[in-house]
């Protein structure tokens, strides 16, 4: 068939048996995915990331956990970016770490953002749940970066949070 100009733009129809399989979890537990608010004034350029956005979840919702993550990140990096909402793209970022614990591009940014906030103890609890679930894998460099995050973990415990305790082990 011949689509005239302009036919792109229109919406597309989702049947209800195709909303209902789109209903499934992840599989890791409860994830957060909400739709994007775009702040006025209605810019074109937010406009076009929430659109993008909407595509990323969609295709997160229907792909396996290894696949989702990415998806749940790039997400993220376009709600944090384009419509100026870090908290709204930490939860996404988060989202991409419990759907991959080893998943290393979704620490960064979970990373800044939690610091940022001085939200010392998921801080602390991120980086052990990454050490813990083999972030780095079984490289010749997994020993570095695995001591670099651990002894991280253990300023932010012991400098931040006054666990002296905790952050020796």
């Amino acid at each position: 068939s011949s689509a005239g100009p302009g036919d792109d733009d229109l919406p597309i129809e989702i049947t209800a048996d195709l909303e209902e399989s789109a209903e499934g979890s992840f599989g890791s537990g409860p994830v957060t995915v909400t739709a994007p608010t775009v702040p006025p004034p209605f810019e074109a350029a937010a406009l076009e990331a929430a659109s993008e956005i909407d595509l990323y979840l969609a295709e997160a919702k229907l792909a396996e956990p290894a696949r989702a993550a990415p998806l749940l990140l790039e997400a993220g990096h376009l709600r944090e970016a384009a419509l100026e909402d870090g908290e709204g793209a930490l939860a996404w970022y988060r989202d991409a770490l419990a759907l991959d614990a080893t998943f290393v591009a979704a620490l960064a940014p979970v990373r800044r953002l939690l610091a940022a906030r001085g939200s010392w103890s998921d801080l602390a609890a991120t980086y052990e749940t990454a050490v813990r679930a083999g972030m780095f894998g079984t490289d010749a460099g997994r020993s570095r970066r695995v001591a670099d995050l651990w002894i991280e973990r253990g300023l932010v415990l012991g400098e931040r949070l006054s666990r002296t305790a905790d952050a020796a082990n």
